[in-house]
């Protein structure tokens, strides 16, 4: 495939991409007023020790170190570039994302023209895919910049690749190197040489032997990178079992479902989901495989008459073999996971558009696919504010997913952060109604109690850190109600009284029962300290028998007379 030509002026040359460049840029503009983020941009960026100087022999290290449970040694060298121009300013971290992504959106319009498209349709097309809601947390979020910096190797390699005229000259070897640059940004770019084979036998029309020559490389790369990735998440808990094939399956379709509908109507995205346990063959997976099945059926019913419409289907399927849950992972899905397979909406459109047979269709197919971007650039305007700090990003969540226990853990640690502790521990509340065998979600409610007698709000992270040991060892009691009471007197005799009595709440409320006596006795104590209220909690769980000694009995008329 050649460089596409283009007649008229430069300026009429350059109109598409400027247009482009503007659209795309004004739906995303929220997200540069935005800070950093404790979901990971403190870790990642703000804290990590290798970005900043010595720079050289830092960006070094960064590529013989796993850190934050991946290997993506460029992602992280990119923020030595953010810490020489401007020192980690938030603003103009998230203006590289911007750039990145309008890069990224500007060269797949160019491949899109590559491959024979329609300016106009190819514009329409591209600006679909680049304003798409999935994509804000990619561009909006800091540490989305592995997203949006891979996207961009991504684009170049796949140019690159379509304009090598045989294998190993110089274009086909350029995209093995930027191909080498992407999977070393972002994991999902395995799936590349998947995509190198489809674009290679559908619309060149390649024969098999060259078209997997052409990929051998690119895979071998693959592969090795790949077994590298699956150790480091097993390493680190990122993957999880799920025992069947069966539910495996059904955890694969329901995924599908998830995505399916996200991509169709993205009015509830979250950066985090419900974790679904136990994977069964209910209505979701059902969904999901009605959709895969109708999925294929169309892009084998496409291919006999538009091969670029049916290469956008199988590309967009084979960009969710890694993220599908055929490995099941923690977190079973996230919007970011879809910023690769959405990229077959242009090859869909570009498709679409060489069908269509008429003039007035073609216009309708324009027309169509420019409505949607301009909705999708509306709904990526709005949704990037909520990118901009805590606690909008962990409200909107909450709202989005109520179902979603991480996401009021995270609200409850922004309040918690902010001084609005009620909030917080409502929050954390919520969270372990949710999980209610979630122990990080307890020691973060108890860390939050005690850091509300601390005079400084927004609470700095050396205060909370004075908490850890009684949080540490509050979470090591949990579920033993002997060494919950303990934990909990001791934090009494600490002079953290409020938190204290929730833990013995707590204690006398798991097992193995602590005795009617040791309860009646304490409830006894803090009743003449003054602390009725916690007094007659604890007298609440002593059972009937044990109401009927004279200490209890005096008990229950002061909680009774209270």
């Amino acid at each position: 495939m050649t460089a596409p030509t283009t007649p008229g002026s430069l300026a009429t040359r350059l109109a598409p991409y400027l247009i482009l460049s503007a659209v795309v840029a004004a739906a995303y503009s929220p997200a540069l007023s935005g800070g950093m983020l404790r979901w990971d941009d403190d870790r990642i960026v703000a804290r990590n020790p290798l970005i900043g100087p010595p720079y050289l022999a830092n960006t070094a290290r960064m590529f013989t170190t796993i850190q934050n449970e991946a290997y993506q040694p460029l992602h992280t060298a990119s923020y030595q570039i953010d810490h020489i121009l401007f020192g980690l300013d938030p603003a103009g971290c998230h203006a590289i994302n911007l750039v990145l992504y309008v890069a990224a959106a500007c060269v797949f319009f160019y491949l899109a023209l590559v491959l024979g498209a329609d300016r106009r349709v190819a514009l329409a097309g591209t600006l679909l895919f680049a304003l798409h809601p999935v994509h804000v947390e990619s561009v909006a979020w800091i540490t989305g910049r592995k997203d949006v910096q891979s996207l961009f190797f991504v684009a170049v390699a796949l140019v690159l690749h379509a304009r090598s005229k045989r294998i190993l000259d110089g274009r086909h070897v350029a995209s093995m190197l930027v191909f080498a640059l992407a999977a070393l940004t972002k994991t999902t770019t395995l799936i590349l040489p998947l995509w190198l084979v489809i674009l290679d036998r559908l619309l060149p029309g390649r024969p098999w032997r060259e078209t997997l020559w052409r990929a051998a490389a690119p895979a071998g790369i693959a592969a090795g990178l790949g077994i590298l990735v699956l150790c480091i998440w097993q390493g680190s808990g990122l993957t999880r079992d799920v025992p069947g094939l069966a539910s495996r399956a059904a955890l694969v379709f329901r995924t599908i479902a998830h995505y399916a509908l996200s991509l169709a109507w993205p009015a509830r995205l979250s950066p985090v989901y419900e974790i679904e346990r136990d994977a069964a063959f209910d209505g979701p997976a059902l969904l999901g495989l009605a959709i895969l099945a109708t999925t294929v059926a169309a892009a084998v019913w496409l291919a006999r008459r538009s091969r670029t419409a049916a290469a956008g289907i199988w590309l967009g399927l084979a960009a969710l073999l890694p993220v599908s849950n055929v490995v099941p992972l923690w977190f079973q899905v996230n919007d970011r996971y879809l910023l690769l397979p959405t990229l077959g909406i242009l090859f869909l459109v570009v498709g679409l558009d060489g069908i269509a047979g008429s003039r007035r269709a073609r216009t309708a197919v324009f027309a169509a696919t420019l409505a949607l971007g301009c909705a999708a650039g509306a709904a990526s305007f709005v949704q990037s504010f909520a990118w901009r700090s805590d606690r909008a990003l962990w409200e909107r969540a909450t709202t989005a997913r109520p179902g979603a226990y991480y996401a009021f853990m995270k609200l409850g640690e922004t309040y918690r952060d902010l001084g609005l502790f009620d909030e917080a521990d409502r929050a954390y509340a919520r969270a372990i109604e949710l999980e209610p065998d979630l122990v990080p979600a307890r020691g973060a409610r108890l860390l939050a109690c005690l850091a509300s007698g601390d005079p400084d709000a927004p609470i700095p992270l050396s205060r909370l850190e004075r908490y850890s040991k009684q949080v540490t060892s509050y979470m090591a009691a949990v579920g033993d109600s002997q060494a919950l009471l303990a934990a909990g007197l001791k934090l009494y005799a600490s002079g953290k009284k409020s938190c204290a009595e929730r833990v013995m709440i707590e204690a006398v409320e798991s097992e193995p029962r602590i005795p009617d006596r040791v309860i009646v006795a304490l409830a006894s104590d803090l009743a003449r300290q003054g602390r009725t209220a916690t007094a007659c909690a604890l007298f609440d769980r002593v059972s009937p028998p044990g109401k009927q000694s004279e200490a209890c009995i005096a008990l229950a008329s002061a909680c009774n007379a209270r």
